[in-house]
């Protein structure tokens, strides 16, 4: 096929090359329809650099595709090529580069000229279909310039399938106050936060330190990590810590290039991380946005709901800082939208050649869930990791008991000196700190719940 009219595709598996245009790229990103920190030419490089593509290297390559007219880029599609064993055959799958850390990847495109670049980049593809076995583009929504596929294209011999995906959950800030929020929330909602804020506030000296400082988020992301190791999430595949190609590209996005401003927000308990809410904020000029990338709390406390008071500290902190949202991204709506997200539903394509091994190997899936279908939708509220974690003797009933006791659950963590050590260590940047009087002046129902002394 030829290529759309005026418009041609370029192919670059090199960083080097792909930077030539990193501001290109990042103009682009700014005039397209829906901004993204995830497809600034900064996060690319660290996804590639650092991220699960770098782990994958031997088994996955660049495909970034450039859309330009004469030399000028006016689009592109950053994909990546993996190779994989398909019933035990080898098979090749084109899918984006960046992961399920991000939001909603697709082309990226002035307004005017998306429709062709999608176009084009689609017949790209067509005329390589021998390059590749099957193609997938994960977190479409209903806007999505990819799926269904744009006029005038065919990829004969083809199959296009869809399938749900995790449904995106964004928090609209329309609130001046944190009062104003916490007001609009569902009143039987409201009263339980409430009631477990109190609960955790009476346990001891509850404080928050925060920082978007390079020389403090170091430090913290450490006892961000530290607190993971104590969570459901321990194991967690996507976990900052899950492995170190996950902690490398969350290392690569402290650093001060990043278009997207790391905030790590911890809760402490008399003096000891608890909880810690991982987030950042993307300027595009018209707006300031606030993502909510990871939150964790430390499972011994999960009476008292540690992760619902530093989810409320995030909300107020982007109150206060007047974004216009908080994205929470993909995963947990039914959680989410307790706190007001909107829920966007969004779909997963696959584009497979009908005699691959994949298009097979999906359809075996396909039949495998239907006939479990009706044990599928008994669990859909059902968070097998976390309920797993939880079934853990180091998280089980009785420290939780402790805990709602008002006994802090002893362990060697939580009296260590290394702790103790990297939190002064983030103390040396510079950070934003709330004291439990701040909190209580905050949220004036904790001045009930009568805050112990501090056991520091």
């Amino acid at each position: 096929m030829n290529d759309v009219p005026d418009i041609a595709v370029r192919r670059f598996g090199d960083l080097d090359a792909i930077g030539v245009y990193a501001g290109a790229i990042d103009a682009l990103n700014l005039a397209s329809v829906r901004p993204s920190p995830f497809a600034t030419f900064a996060h690319l490089r660290n996804a590639i650099r650092h991220g699960p593509f770098a782990a994958q290297s031997s088994s996955a390559s660049i495909w970034f595709l450039g859309a330009f007219d004469g030399e000028s880029m006016i689009g592109y599609a950053a994909l990546k090529l993996t190779r994989e064993r398909v019933l035990r055959f080898p098979a090749r799958r084109i899918g984006f580069l960046v992961g399920h850390e991000s939001d909603r990847p697709g082309v990226v495109a002035r307004r005017e000229h998306r429709e062709r670049v999608v176009q084009a980049i689609y017949r790209y593809l067509d005329d390589h279909r021998r390059e590749w076995d099957y193609v997938e583009f994960e977190q479409q929504d209903a806007n999505s310039s990819l799926h269904p596929l744009p006029a005038g294209i065919e990829l004969k011999g083809c199959v296009i399938r869809e399938f749900p995906y995790w449904d995106n959950c964004t928090i609209g800030i329309r609130w001046r106050t944190t009062h104003d929020y916490f007001a609009a929330l569902n009143r039987k909602f409201a009263a339980n936060v409430k009631r477990q804020m109190r609960k955790l506030y009476s346990l001891g000296a509850l404080e928050t330190v925060a920082s978007s400082d390079p020389q403090s988020t170091s430090a913290m992301l450490e006892l961000f990590c530290d607190i993971e190791r104590r969570s459901w999430k321990t194991g967690f595949e996507n976990a900052v810590g899950a492995d170190p190609a996950h902690l490398a590209y969350y290392r690569g996005l402290l650093a001060p290039e990043q278009p997207m401003k790391i905030t790590i927000l911890l809760l402490l308990l008399d003096g000891q991380p608890i909880a810690g809410f991982l987030g950042g904020e993307f300027d595009t000029g018209a707006e300031v946005g606030c993502y909510g990338l990871h939150m964790v709390y430390d499972g011994r406390y999960h009476a008292a709901a540690p992760g619902s008071a530093v989810l409320a500290i995030a909300m107020h902190r982007a109150i206060e800082r007047r974004c216009a949202f908080l994205n929470l991204l993909a995963g947990f709506s039914y959680y989410k939208t307790q706190w007001l997200a909107d829920a966007t539903p969004m779909h997963a394509a696959q584009i497979y050649h009908r005699t691959s091994l994949p298009y097979l190997r999906r359809q075996l899936g396909d039949l495998k869930r239907s006939l479990a279908r009706g044990a599928r939708l008994a669990q859909e509220r059902f968070n097998p990791s976390r309920r797993g974690a939880e079934s853990n003797p180091d998280l089980a009933a009785g420290s939780q008991k402790q805990a709602v006791a008002g006994r802090q659950p002893q362990c060697s963590t939580c009296d260590s000196a290394d702790v103790r050590a990297t939190l002064a260590r983030a103390r040396r940047g510079r950070c934003e700190l709330l004291t439990a009087d701040d909190l209580a002046g905050i949220w004036p129902f904790l001045r009930s719940a009568g805050p112990k002394a501090g056991t520091q």
